[in-house]
Formats: C-alpha cells, structure tokens, sequence
C-alpha cells in the first residue's frame, strides 16, 4: 500500500518521493472581492455588492468559492447574463470553470428572467477581464437581488 507522511521541507507526501505527489499547497480566505456586472461587458448597473458567508479555499491549483452576494440594481440592468470578475487567484489559460448559482429573494423592481444556472469560464479567463458568466439573467431598475453561488476553477498561483 501506500504510505502517508509528513515531508521535511513541509506538506503532506503520499508514498512517493516525486514532489507532485506531495500536498504543500493549501489556503483559506474568508474575505473575498467579487466583482459583478450585467451583461457581456459588465455594462449592467450593479452597486452595493454585499457579499456574506463567502469562503474561498485553494488546494494545490483548484480554487473552490462558496459565496452569497447581494447586489443593488440602480439603471438598466437589462437581463443579460450576470458575470464575475476580481477572482482570488487568476485561472489559468483556457481554464474550465464549474459552478452553480441561484436567486433568493429579489426586492423592488428587481428580478430575473433565469434565477438559476450554470457558472462557466469565458474563451480564455486568464486574461478575459470578465473571467466568469453564467446562466441567470437579473433586470429590473431599482432594488436588490441576492444569490447563492458555488463554483471552482484551475489556477498556476
């Protein structure tokens, strides 16, 4: 079988003396600085981005985020797709990005024509300024709409 034990430059091995058999990589954020935007720009009118139980964890190279965002519509937020930019670490290029979020409660005008779907990557997240898109499709000129969303992705950091 094999053997588990602690390395002395630090990490956990896992029965080989290859290094890429070796977990030396592990991190917690508990505040996160999402950004979202409506549209294929980030051209909606998001304010007040409110974010609660968010956490971000990364191990080796895959980020997972678990997040409630609450944002405030003000103008026209036209029911395009919501999109995601600011991520902790930046993807790696043509990373894949996985997710799933949800709509909870909506105040106001505001709204979604989709209130729950995928979360994917754009072509190239690594260097697109808007990294993340999904599936739900938030309007409405006035009042806020709160999410709750999953997602993972590939980084190089």
């Amino acid at each position: 079988g094999k053997n588990l034990k602690i390395e002395s430059g630090g990490g956990i091995g896992f029965g080989s003396t290859l290094s890429q058999h070796t977990l030396d990589d592990y991190e917690e954020l508990t505040t996160l600085n999402l950004d979202f935007g409506n549209g294929s720009n980030g051209t909606g009118a998001f304010t007040g981005e409110v974010l609660a139980n968010s956490h971000s964890t990364k191990i080796g190279n895959l980020v997972s985020i678990s997040t409630r965002v609450t944002v405030t519509h003000t103008g026209t937020t036209n029911g395009s797709t919501m999109i995601i930019r600011q991520l902790p670490y930046t993807p790696v290029t043509n990373a894949g990005v996985a997710g799933y979020i949800r709509l909870v409660t909506a105040s106001g005008s505001a709204s979604a024509g989709v209130a729950q779907g995928d979360m994917r990557g754009s072509d190239d997240p690594a260097t697109n300024p808007w990294p993340i898109s999904t599936d739900v499709t938030p309007s409405g000129t006035s009042g806020t709409s709160t999410w709750v969303m999953f997602f993972q992705y590939i980084t190089s950091a």
